[in-house]
């Protein structure tokens, strides 16, 4: 039971969802890391990959793995469930005509074989992906609030890729800034309960006032009221603030596994939403009576 590793070090130097990936992995495990040393204590025996791009360029990467992969020969191949992991992952697949899984919560080997856990039918099941062929690609949601993992100045072996790349670098204009959610102290969550584009402004408003970051459910980025970048849940952010307010959200797994806050406010009109499963304090009530009632309580002149 072999598995592969590949992640990259972000802006801070920390390893992508490294405990994640290294708890998912076998005993047998070696890692492939894009960025500069030191790298991750290896579990197990295996080796540490390198290749000190900074730069993503999605065919570069994938051509790195895919010669890391012959050189392991792995059951199992794991990427973090980000950005670069889902746009590298794919077409390391295909380079390797390999089965892919995406967004899996856990792996689990049965008779040697790994199995990836992931939700299927809006979170209502765990579905058990096998791959027919090897190595099993897949990507992992983080699930723990603490990724960091050891790591030590041992020498890795480095490869590159002599591929011809330079047409796939393009200048990117203005600087990248941290997503103010991923920082908040505060975070209030908002799903299609609040009913209208200008209940939703009430929100937004009244964040700017006490300090927190607006964070939402899919249906809210589909209607064009807020940006991809406040999406939180399976497709989007893990938040991890001291408070999360969930206003009109009926809490179902895709948002829910994004949210791990030290304190949970759940305001619905239904007594029976599955976002009061993980509250710690239940709001029985119409969403925009409860903004109105802070509202008069922070915005009162």
């Amino acid at each position: 039971m072999k598995t592969l590793i590949v992640t990259y070090k972000n802006r801070k130097g920390m390893v992508v969802h490294g405990r994640t990936l290294m708890e998912n992995s076998s005993g047998d495990a070696s890692w492939l890391v894009f960025g500069k040393a030191p790298y991750p204590s290896p579990k197990g025996t295996g080796r540490v990959y390198s290749c000190e791009e900074d730069i993503f360029i999605d065919e570069k990467w994938a051509d790195v793995v895919v010669e890391a992969v012959k050189k392991e020969s792995p059951d199992l191949v794991l990427f973090p469930a980000s950005p670069l992991g889902k746009a590298l992952a794919p077409r390391v697949s295909a380079l390797l005509s390999a089965g892919t899984t995406a967004d899996a919560i856990e792996i689990r080997w049965e008779d040697g074989i790994p199995v990836a856990i992931r939700s299927a039918f809006g979170g209502n099941v765990l579905a058990k992906i096998k791959s027919r062929v090897k190595p099993h690609i897949v990507s992992m949601i983080s699930v723990f609030p603490d990724e960091s993992i050891p790591l030590n100045e041992s020498s890795a072996e480095r490869l590159f890729s002599e591929g011809d790349y330079k047409k796939s670098i393009r200048p990117v204009k203005g600087e990248q800034k941290e997503n103010p959610l991923l920082q908040a102290s505060v975070v209030i969550g908002v799903g299609r309960g609040i009913g209208t584009e200008e209940n939703f402004k009430r929100v937004l408003a009244l964040a700017d006032r006490i300090g927190a970051a607006v964070g939402v459910t899919r249906p809210l980025v589909e209607y064009g009221w807020a940006s991809e970048e406040m999406m939180i849940g399976q497709t989007g952010l893990t938040v991890r603030p001291r408070l999360y307010i969930a206003l009109g959200i009926s809490g179902a797994f895709q948002h829910t596994v994004g949210v791990k806050a030290a304190r949970v406010v759940a305001v619905n009109r239904d007594p029976e939403a599955p976002i009061f499963s993980i509250a710690d304090v239940k709001v029985v009530a119409d969403v925009n009576d409860f903004i109105e009632s802070l509202e008069r309580k922070f915005l009162a002149s």
